[in-house]
């Protein structure tokens, strides 16, 4: 049984009946299938970095790279998938996002993290990296709150990297 799952019995004090994981992976799959698109900007402000960039997922590989790929973007990061199974603790420990700068031969201080959820915001400030807080799904503030600058829309990506490297 997958952790999320495990999770989410203990929180919510319930137990999945027999079947549950293997009908949950595969509707969540046909929506994917149907549904993911791409965050609108997020191609365009991949094509403004003059950095080298990966994805650092507590997902699996696999899942990462199905989605990436429906998104019509896995060719902008693969081979720089890092999953936090490979990895001793998952976020909102610092653990994956300190092997990914090892694995990308960045020095932590110097890396910058994108995230869209509290527990990814705090992995990331833990790991001494800066931290934008996409806003989208997540309310800005919470993001705030656990330490990262914030931003609404992908198109503000490029410049608030460069004014981080900048020292802004």
């Amino acid at each position: 049984m997958s952790t999320r799952l495990q999770i989410m019995q203990q929180r919510l004090r319930w137990s999945a009946p027999p079947g549950f994981e293997g009908t949950f992976r595969r509707r969540l799959s046909e929506a994917m299938r149907r549904e993911l698109r791409p965050v609108e900007g997020v191609a365009e402000a991949l094509a403004q970095l003059r950095t080298p960039w990966c994805v650092a997922s507590n997902g699996s590989h696999e899942d990462m790279r199905a989605r990436l790929g429906l998104a019509g973007l896995l060719s902008q990061f693969e081979p720089h998938l890092f999953s936090a199974s490979e990895v001793g603790r998952a976020k909102p420990h610092p653990d994956l996002f300190l092997h990914a700068a090892r694995c990308m031969r960045a020095e932590p201080f110097r890396c910058a993290v994108i995230e869209d959820s509290v527990t990814g915001v705090q992995a990331g400030v833990r790991a001494g990296m800066a931290v934008f807080g996409y806003a989208r799904l997540t309310a800005g503030e919470s993001l705030r709150r656990a330490g990262a600058k914030v931003f609404a829309h992908m198109d503000e990506l490029p410049s608030l990297l460069v004014g981080e490297r900048n020292g802004s």
